[in-house]
C-alpha cells in the first residue's frame, strides 16, 4: 500500500484533529452557486449565515460534486478538510471560512457505488427508497452524524494535500504583486479563530532576489505591525537584533511591551511548530508577553498573499498542548 495513503481516520488522528462536526459541503470547483469569486476548493469556502449557520470552527467536512457539474452526471465526493477560521459576516451576512489540512480520495466516491447506495443514514432519511431525490439541502451544506462520517469514507484511502516543507525553503519571484493580501487569524472569546484580510505594498526590498522563507515571513510580520502600529497611535515595533531572544517586540494599545516569535512555513496548514529552549525560557518567565506569529500559505509565484496566525497564552492548556520531542542526553560529570 502507498506510505501516503491512509484512511480518513487514520489521517485525522495523525493530524491530531478532534472534529467538532461533520459537514458535507456542495461545490462546482472554483466556482459555486453561491459567491464565486471566493470560493477556492481546499482554500476556502464561502457562504450566508443568514441562510447556513451551523457550519463550526473544527469541522471535518467532505466535498460532494453535484450531479451537474461531474462528467459522469453523477454527484461524488473527492476529498475534503478541516474548518480552521470563520471570518466575521460582512454587512449581508456573507462569510469565508478557512480550511486546512485539506484530503483527496484516492478514488471518488460515486453516486451508484454499492456501499454509498446501501448505506444507512443515521442524520437523515431518504424520502424514496433507492433515491436521492430531495435529500441533499438545497443550499448546498448539510450536517451529518459522526457515525454517517465514519460510515461514509470506511475502507476508503486519502492523500493528505500537503506542500512539501523546509523551514531554510528558499524561493525567488519573478513577478512580484505590488499588492499583498494577508488574512490574519485571531482567536476570540470563545477561544475560535476567526480571520480577516488586509492589504499591504508589497515593497519587500529583497523580493526579487532567493530568500529564505523564515526571513520573508520575520519581514511581512513586522510590516504588519508597523501598519497597525500607525493605525493605533502605538510606538513603532522594533526588530531584535538576534542577541536576544524573539524576532520583534511591539506595543500593544496599552503600551505593554509584546515579544514576538515568527514561526514560517510554506505549508497550506496551521498547526504544529516548535520552539527552541530559548524561546521556552522566555515563554516560562513572561508568558502574558510571549507571541508566537506562524505565517503559512506564502504564495511562491508572486508574493500576492500569505495567511499569519496570532498565538497568545501559550501556557493555556485549554487550548494549545505542547509536545516534548527532543531530549539532550550528557554525561553525569557530577557522579560519585
Amino acid at each position: 500500500m502507498d506510505q501516503n495513503k491512509v484512511t480518513v481516520a487514520e489521517f485525522l488522528n495523525s493530524q491530531k484533529v478532534y472534529p467538532t462536526g461533520y459537514y458535507i459541503l456542495d461545490t462546482a470547483g472554483e466556482k459555486t452557486n453561491h459567491f464565486a469569486d471566493a470560493d477556492k476548493d481546499y482554500i476556502e469556502y464561502s457562504y450566508n449565515v443568514g441562510r447556513y449557520n451551523k457550519l463550526k470552527v473544527g469541522s471535518v467536512f467532505l466535498y460532494r460534486r453535484t450531479t451537474s457539474t461531474t462528467k459522469e452526471g453523477k454527484f461524488k465526493f473527492d476529498g475534503g478538510g478541516i474548518i480552521s477560521a470563520i471570518s466575521e459576516p460582512d454587512n449581508e451576512k456573507n462569510v469565508v471560512a478557512k480550511i486546512t489540512n485539506a484530503f483527496i480520495f484516492d478514488h471518488p466516491i460515486m453516486q451508484g457505488d454499492p456501499g454509498l447506495e446501501q448505506m444507512t443514514w443515521e442524520s437523515k432519511k431518504k424520502k424514496v427508497p433507492g433515491k436521492w431525490s430531495h435529500f441533499w439541502n438545497q443550499y448546498g451544506m448539510q450536517e451529518i452524524s459522526e457515525r454517517d462520517f465514519q460510515n461514509l469514507t470506511a475502507n476508503h484511502l486519502v492523500k493528505p494535500l500537503v506542500k512539501a516543507f523546509s523551514p531554510k525553503a528558499t524561493f525567488s519571484a519573478e513577478t512580484i504583486s505590488s499588492m499583498m493580501t494577508l488574512t490574519i487569524y485571531q482567536m476570540n472569546q470563545e477561544h475560535q479563530f476567526v480571520c480577516h484580510t488586509e492589504k499591504i505594498a508589497n515593497d519587500l526590498s529583497f523580493a526579487k532576489n532567493e530568500i529564505v522563507a523564515g526571513q520573508l515571513g520575520k519581514e511581512l510580520v513586522y510590516r504588519w505591525l508597523c501598519k497597525k502600529a500607525v493605525e493605533t497611535g502605538s510606538k513603532r515595533p522594533e526588530i531584535i537584533d538576534g542577541k536576544s531572544a524573539g524576532d520583534i517586540r511591539y506595543f500593544d494599545r496599552d503600551g505593554k511591551r509584546k515579544i514576538v516569535v515568527v514561526k514560517t512555513t510554506i505549508a497550506s496548514y496551521v498547526d504544529k511548530f516548535s520552539l527552541n529552549s530559548v524561546e521556552l525560557k522566555l515563554l516560562a518567565r513572561k508568558p502574558e508577553d510571549f507571541e508566537v506569529f506562524r505565517v503559512f500559505n506564502l504564495d511562491r509565484n508572486h508574493l500576492a498573499y500569505a495567511d499569519i496566525a496570532i498565538y497568545q497564552n501559550l501556557c493555556d492548556n485549554k487550548n494549545f498542548v505542547q509536545v516534548p520531542t527532543r531530549v539532550r542526553v550528557e554525561l553525569n560529570r557530577e557522579k560519585k
